[in-house]
């Protein structure tokens, strides 16, 4: 007779106490329940019925002192551990940096999508998955400078990425408790509004400015393009920091997108002008309309145009446009 399996339970159950998660989640059920969901998913089962099923073969119940349940019992767990979610997270906070606080914090957000419509978060709006027709929600982690999670919070579907900003401020200063910060994000999470909660708050950030930013300092005498092709370039500007830097590889990449972009318009465009040819009756107008739109779609149009000539298309290539809208291509601020 095959005993239930012990080792894998009891390894992840002494990592679970190395790093204080089973006792942030406390001696009740439902914090048992909960650290079994936890070793379930990092042995491999993450769906409730999984889980319950995984406690009938795995010693669960001898080494957690857990008592019979179902996956019934876990669904209840989940809205016990959203409840106590903050009080978790600060107690994981604690137990970890015990010595000195981070200072340095990063914060993305990603989405998830629904195949169904019963969830009271989930929202239609542009899908990240490209999963036309489906709702979804935003999730926003908060790590510090090493990766290492520290809270993550899960807001409706149609919530712009900007929006989610302020809370995790609001979390750094007030739930952890934290005096010196400094937030990392990308160019669409900080923006004006969020440096204004930032500054309110004395704390610092680290983000890159957007291109049309870029090109306002160059024509304002600001920046120049000759600190681009230096190792490394600092400007300061009355209270920040700039920092200048061209990434070859990416610029390479740039380049090449832009003319597999092009071979494709020319493509598109071969394609309309041979079936003008076989189509006297076709309307050149409609053909160079809808290879005006690829060409815009493709973010082409600022040094890509269309003719039409007794019903032949040309596309039309104005290097000097070209190699300006190429300037800044690997460069970041």
């Amino acid at each position: 007779k095959q005993g239930l399996s012990f080792g894998a339970v009891w390894l992840l159950h002494q990592l679970s106490k190395r790093y204080g998660i089973d006792k942030a989640l406390g001696n009740t059920q439902e914090g048992k329940r909960v650290l079994w969901m936890v070793i379930s998913a990092l042995i491999g089962s993450a769906s409730r019925l999984s889980i319950a099923r995984l406690a009938k073969t795995h010693a669960a119940c001898d080494i957690l002192g857990l008592e019979s349940f179902c996956e019934d019992d876990l669904y209840k767990d989940l809205e016990w551990l959203e409840k106590r979610q903050g009080k978790i997270e600060l107690q994981l906070f604690n137990n970890h940096y015990t010595d000195k606080v981070p200072s340095l914090f990063l914060y993305d957000v990603t989405s998830s999508y629904f195949e169904g419509n019963q969830n009271e978060l989930a929202e239609y709006v542009y899908n990240r998955d490209g999963k036309k027709g489906k709702k979804q929600i935003v999730i926003g982690l908060l790590a510090d400078e090493n990766g290492r999670p520290i809270s993550c919070e899960v807001f409706t579907g149609n919530t712009q990425d900007t929006q989610t900003f302020e809370n995790q401020v609001n979390k750094v200063a007030n739930r952890f408790g934290i005096k010196t910060v400094t937030f990392v994000g990308d160019r669409g999470m900080i923006k004006s509004l969020q440096i204004e909660k930032i500054s309110s708050e004395h704390f610092h950030y680290i983000t890159a400015i957007t291109k049309p930013q870029i090109l306002k300092m160059l024509d304002e005498g600001q920046l120049q393009y000759e600190l681009f092709d230096k190792n490394l370039a600092e400007v300061e500007l009355e209270d920040a920091r700039y920092i200048l830097k061209k990434n070859p590889v990416r610029e390479k990449e740039i380049h090449f997108n832009k003319l597999s972009k092009y071979d494709s318009v020319m493509a598109f465009c071969n394609k309309k002008n041979l079936y003008l040819k076989e189509h006297v009756k076709a309307n050149p107008e409609k053909a160079k309309k809808q290879l005006a739109d690829k060409i815009k779609r493709l973010k082409l149009e600022s040094w890509l145009f269309v003719e039409e000539k007794e019903r032949t298309l040309t596309v039309n290539k104005d290097e000097g446009k070209m190699k300006e809208d190429s300037l800044l291509d690997g460069c970041y601020v």
